[in-house]
């Protein structure tokens, strides 16, 4: 989650290692970001478009 706000290609291809090496439960990652860091958010609007990008591109 840590890398949410820069999202740049390192980042999403980080986050796709990740949950090849370490499948991540989607629903938890969702959770931890609602209630853990949108609230910390400069711009949570934009950050919730990338939560969900991200985690479409994990259902794949």
């Amino acid at each position: 989650l840590s890398k949410l706000e820069r999202n740049n290609q390192k980042d999403r291809d980080d986050v796709r290692f990740l949950d090849r090496s370490i499948p991540l439960d989607l629903s938890v990652l969702e959770e931890r970001y609602k209630t853990e860091l949108r609230w910390q958010l400069g711009r949570p609007d934009r950050e919730d478009l990338t939560i969900r990008l991200w985690l479409e591109m994990l259902q794949e």
